[in-house]
C-alpha cells in the first residue's frame, strides 16, 4: 500500500529525471540547426536541378517555354485557391 510519502518520492524522482533528460527531449532540429539547414538547402537544390534536367529533355517545353511558365503560374494559382478553400488563411 502506498503512503503519501512514497507518492511524493515518486513525484520527486519524476521531476529529477525530467530535468536530467531535457537535453535529449529537445528536438533534433533545435540541437543541430546548421546540419538541418544544409540538408534542406541541398535537397531543395537537388530537386530543382533534377526537375530542370527532366524538363530540358522534353522537346515541347524547349519549343514553347511560355507553356511551362503559364503552367507553373496555373499550379500556384490552384494551390492558393485550394489553401483558401480549406480555410487556412488567417
Amino acid at each position: 500500500m502506498h503512503t503519501p510519502d512514497s507518492m511524493l518520492e515518486i513525484e520527486r524522482l519524476a521531476k529529477e529525471a525530467d530535468t536530467k533528460l531535457i537535453y535529449y527531449r529537445n528536438s533534433v532540429l533545435h540541437r543541430y540547426p546548421l546540419l538541418f539547414s544544409f540538408l534542406a538547402i541541398f535537397s531543395t537544390a537537388s530537386i530543382l536541378y533534377g526537375f530542370e534536367l527532366i524538363i530540358s529533355r522534353i522537346q515541347f517545353f524547349q519549343d514553347y517555354p511560355m507553356v511551362l511558365i503559364l503552367g507553373g503560374i496555373g499550379v500556384l494559382f490552384f494551390t492558393g485557391m485550394l489553401y483558401k478553400a480549406l480555410g487556412k488563411v488567417d
